[in-house]
């Protein structure tokens, strides 16, 4: 449950679709291993290189990550965080490539969506040793976006508001109690106006009494595991097994967040490769000092309709990386 406020009030360009508003239209390469991470990410410069922006994709991007073959005992957390970034609001077409000789190849995620009610076939398939190489593979890749997008008409563009907002927040270093309260309080209207708001369970924010008692009505206890896509909208709190930020920005991706907002005392976060995430607070290479009425609100709508690109993102300051959680290894 959630403290009473007034709801939010702002407005941005987004994309209509079958769900409702999205924010970005992005074609993804995901990656089932590290071995195929460096030519996911090949794949997705060699589109982008070509300008072409069938369906209104704004972008490619490749979720390279830093897990081998896959992990042991934490084969849940790395397979529901793949799921709920091919489900992101965000993919229009999702390709899985695999390298062909890892644990976690794409059999294996095709399984785990099939469990979970998730048709396989919406997604895109490929190998690098089983389709005989890099060079066939990026041949492959290409070929099957250009099919996949070929003749459909562009999205049609939507004016979407604080009701559809999918938002993020976390916090790193010394918080201003202030600040803390200000992000409480935006947080609280955005659920009052009927948004999606995540916060991750290991994170500071939660013992803030300013940001608690703006924000919570109840106890803060996760109604979403690691990365899992948050179905129903309202205030969620994520399970995060570890203390590692880029490990937490990850699975806040995995949850269908469109926007991220941290609160920042000291060095800037690295930031989620596809999801945009606005730094606030105090410290140099923020986007927002401070949070005066308003100006959070302004920054989050120019964001949201890609007017503006956070600074973390505009410098490459960004990674993806899986948890292995508790008592997970990689392989």
């Amino acid at each position: 449950p959630a403290a009473g406020a007034p709801p939010l009030v702002m407005s941005y360009e987004a994309f209509a679709g079958p769900r409702g508003p999205h924010a970005d239209r992005v074609g993804l390469i995901m990656p089932t291993s590290i071995c195929s991470g460096q030519v996911a990410s090949l794949i997705a410069a060699d589109l982008d290189a070509r300008g072409e922006r069938p369906l209104g994709l704004t972008r490619f991007v490749a979720l390279a990550h830093t897990e081998g073959c896959g992990a042991a005992n934490a084969d849940d957390l790395y397979l529901e965080t793949l799921a709920g970034h091919l489900q992101h609001p965000f993919t229009v077409r999702a390709l899985l490539l695999e390298h062909g000789c890892e644990k976690t190849h794409n059999d294996a995620v095709q399984e785990w969506l099939r469990v979970r009610g998730v048709d396989p076939a919406a997604f895109g398939y490929a190998s690098v040793q089983l389709d005989g190489g890099i060079a066939k593979v990026r041949a492959r890749a290409a070929a099957w976006f250009t099919e996949q997008t070929q003749g459909l008409p562009a999205a049609a563009v939507a004016q979407a508001g604080a009701g559809d907002l999918r938002l993020a927040v976390m916090s790193s270093g010394p918080r201003e109690e202030a600040a803390a309260a200000a992000l409480g309080r935006f947080c609280a209207g955005a659920v009052a106006a009927g948004a999606t708001v995540v916060v991750p369970d290991n994170d500071a924010l939660l013992a803030e009494p300013g940001f608690r008692a703006a924000l919570f009505a109840g106890e803060a206890r996760p109604t979403l595991d690691y990365g899992v896509r948050a179905e129903r909208s309202g205030l969620h709190v994520m399970r995060a097994p570890t203390a590692d930020p880029s490990e937490t920005v990850t699975g806040l991706g995995g949850t269908g967040a469109e926007l991220m907002v941290a609160l920042v005392g000291g060095a800037p976060l690295q930031a989620h490769p596809m999801v945009p995430m606005l730094q606030v607070g105090r410290g140099g290479g923020l986007d927002l000092e401070g949070l005066e009425a308003g100006a959070l609100e302004a920054l989050a709508s120019a964001t949201l309709s890609r007017r503006y690109r956070p600074r973390a993102a505009a410098s490459g300051n960004v990674r993806f990386q899986l948890t292995r959680g508790e008592l997970g290894i990689s392989l």
